[in-house]
């Protein structure tokens, strides 16, 4: 089930211009202006949860259909879902790693805002929670399909992050 929904999701991420960097565990992450410049990444990497969103609606409908969901159905969870959070900001990114093994990665401040961001949905009750310095950067179009939730201080930083949100997860 979760190597079909990482298939599934690295698709939506390709089509938006973005980049699978690594799985983790259950979690994925995805850059969009990296390694090659993206203009419209704010944009690209939005729509492209909107695709995920779609995406997950339709693996439900499939796994309804094919039974599989009867494994988490009995256990009171009625659909799988995800979570995900969106920052925009300067990063390192190249080659990270030791003599012997290497891989592509970005660090910075930005990709930790994105993960807290994403622990912030648990809060709020939501799938996705996004910047408001990626929020500012988005087409009136994608701006109307969040809802703003204030100021918000987060692990590792000193400033609050402005909070906008997608969707409600179900309650377990």
């Amino acid at each position: 089930i979760l190597n079909e929904c990482f298939s599934a999701w690295m698709d939506d991420v390709q089509v938006h211009g973005g980049t699978v960097l690594e799985f983790l565990g259950d979690g994925m992450l995805a850059v969009f202006g990296a390694p090659n410049d993206q203009p419209d990444h704010a944009f690209q990497a939005v729509s492209c949860l909107k695709a995920m969103v779609r995406t997950m609606e339709r693996l439900n409908k499939s796994w309804d259909i094919t039974g599989s969901s009867r494994f988490w159905k009995n256990k009171g969870i009625s659909k799988l879902e995800f979570r995900a959070g969106i920052h925009t900001g300067m990063v390192v990114a190249g080659n990270l790693g030791s003599v012997s093994q290497m891989k592509y990665a970005v660090v910075g401040d930005a990709v930790n805002v994105a993960a807290r961001l994403e622990q912030l949905n648990k809060k709020f009750g939501t799938t996705i929670a996004i910047s408001g310095d990626t929020q500012i950067l988005l087409p009136q179009s994608l701006k109307s399909w969040l809802t703003p939730k204030g100021h918000h201080f987060v692990k590792g930083r000193e400033q609050a992050v402005e909070v906008f949100t997608h969707g409600e997860t179900l309650s377990f």
